[in-house]
């Protein structure tokens, strides 16, 4: 690897589409590499169709390329990107008159080194399934928040900035979305909330 090349690598997000908007689009390479893995997952586990996904991550980046000049080095290039990509998926939605709801397959499929065997993994499976289960019989705003606030990983500040809203109500909106989940949750086990 040339000297070029890991700096490149080593180049933070911003800097990186800072220099794709002042022209140098090769730069777009590194941050397809860095992100179009994440990107995916958020895709796959909007619409659960893999061809889809890999489609709309590269739109994605088409439309980052396109709209580059739009970019500000002063913001999250993240929150940008999954601010461009929810639009790009809502406009593919609205095209194609069929809007699918996010899929929480991916949730809780992380293996611990010391997975549980025999009766304790059975049960894990049961609360994934509840919890997929419960994720899926909220609306599709608060399960949209909860995907990018806790599945995501993204801080709250970007996820006020990719649904167009303050950092203060994205904040709101994952508390009561939680909310709503704890309730969904319970009442699928057949608990109360109150009881839990």
């Amino acid at each position: 690897m040339e000297l070029r090349d890991t700096i490149r690598l080593e180049m933070n997000d911003e800097a990186a589409m800072g220099r794709v908007k002042n022209g140098e689009v090769k730069e777009l390479d590194v941050l397809f590499r860095r992100h179009s893995g994440a990107l995916y997952g958020y895709f796959y586990g909007m619409c659960r169709n893999a061809a889809l996904s890999e489609d709309l991550v590269q739109e994605a980046f088409w439309r980052i390329l396109r709209f580059r000049e739009t970019f500000d080095e002063n913001y999250s290039f993240k929150a940008w990107l999954y601010r461009i990509s929810r639009n790009l998926y809502i406009d593919r939605m609205r095209r194609e008159k069929n809007r699918t709801e996010i899929a929480i397959e991916y949730i809780g499929e992380q293996e611990d080194e010391k997975a549980p065997t025999g009766y304790d993994a059975a049960v894990n499976q049961d609360d994934r399934e509840r919890l997929r289960s419960a994720l899926e019989a909220l609306p599709h705003e608060q399960r949209e928040v909860l995907v990018l606030a806790r599945y995501k990983g993204l801080g709250f500040k970007a996820v006020g900035e990719i649904l167009g809203c303050s950092e203060g109500t994205a904040k709101v909106r994952a508390f009561r979305a939680l909310q709503a989940l704890r309730t969904q949750y319970f009442q699928e086990k057949g608990v109360s909330s109150n009881e839990a």
